[in-house]
């Protein structure tokens, strides 16, 4: 049995509370139910294969609302379409009604009826999922910029270190070819020069497959993982066993131009959640809106539907 406190509007006297009591208690898997129509909250004991969502439809049905609430969270740790995919994925078993997670601007929101689910029931799904979230404050917004920008940096720091031990690694391909012999065919210098690449540089693809496998999938940090080992472990492994064919170029090469790859996509989406942070600075704090005949200056937050808004000569809209 699990415990929900559900919010019930539209209640105006105890038989309200009754009535709803009375509904609620004549359904198997339901006990204990106790509705407050001051406070406006209806608790009970529900067993855990019950439909929470029933729930909702006898409350509506009897005559009265449970409001929904929309939660939204910035997050940490997505690299890709398939992150944000096994995001939704994860979020929607819970009991909610809409899920989006927008992949550029590192961002998602749950829309959901109160009292069904938790805001730390979203986050600790996301946590399990690999990732890292935060419900939004708004004065975070110049802390995520920052934040974007100080793995913009280490980004182009991990790919200049790959790139100066990559170099010397993919010219031994040609130097083998065209038959010259240098210092870079000795195996023991590949593998000096490989294993910072490997395991200093690639740590961040390490990272990304234990939290994408911790949380019951598989992303590009899995396959770009599994590929470099196999191509570093074997190169030792031939290296051990005398044999002078080695594929140390192959791992370090992958881990460079993927670098890359992150580099130009991080560069693109920073310039871009700046231009739509700039956006958001524009918009209008308060507004002008007009009720019972009367004009009132109140926060945008506060405007309604149905309200009329005034917008005088030169305000921001």
């Amino acid at each position: 049995m699990k415990k929900l406190s559900i919010k019930i509007e539209g209640m105006t006297c105890q038989a309200c509370s009754a009535r709803i009591e009375k509904v609620l208690s004549k359904q198997e898997g339901i006990e204990n139910v106790y509705v407050n129509s001051l406070q406006g909250y209806g608790n009970m004991d529900v067993r855990d294969d019950i439909d929470t969502k029933k729930i909702i439809d006898l409350i509506e049905k009897s005559g009265f609302e449970v409001p929904k609430e929309i939660v939204k969270f910035d997050i940490e740790g997505m690299t890709c379409q398939a992150c944000s995919a096994r995001i939704e994925k994860v979020l929607s078993k819970l009991p909610v009604e809409e899920v989006s997670i927008n992949l550029l601007q590192n961002r998602g929101q749950v829309e959901f009826y109160n009292g069904l689910v938790s805001e730390d029931e979203i986050l600790n799904k996301i946590e399990k999922a690999g990732f890292k979230a935060y419900i939004v404050n708004e004065n975070r917004n110049k802390n995520i910029i920052d934040h974007d920008k100080e793995e913009l940096k280490k980004l182009k720091r991990d790919f200049i270190i790959s790139l100066i031990f990559a170099v010397p690694l993919f010219l031994t391909m040609f130097t083998h070819m065209a038959g010259v012999h240098t210092i870079l065919d000795n195996g023991y210098v590949q593998l000096l020069l490989a294993t910072p690449v490997q395991f200093f540089v690639g740590y961040r693809f390490y990272k990304g497959a234990y939290r994408s496998i911790k949380g019951g999938g598989a992303n590009m940090d899995v396959l770009i993982s599994m590929g470099t080992s196999m191509a570093y472990l074997f190169s030792i492994y031939q290296l051990l066993s005398g044999k002078n064919q080695f594929y140390f170029e192959s791992s370090t090469t992958i881990i460079t131009l993927i670098l890359l790859g992150k580099l130009f996509e991080k560069r693109a989406k920073t310039r871009t959640t700046d231009a739509i942070n700039k956006l958001m600075e524009l918009q209008a704090k308060e507004a002008i809106v007009e009720r019972d005949n009367i004009e009132m200056k109140i926060p945008i937050e506060d405007v309604i539907i149905g309200d009329i808004v005034i917008v005088k000569p030169g305000e921001k809209i």
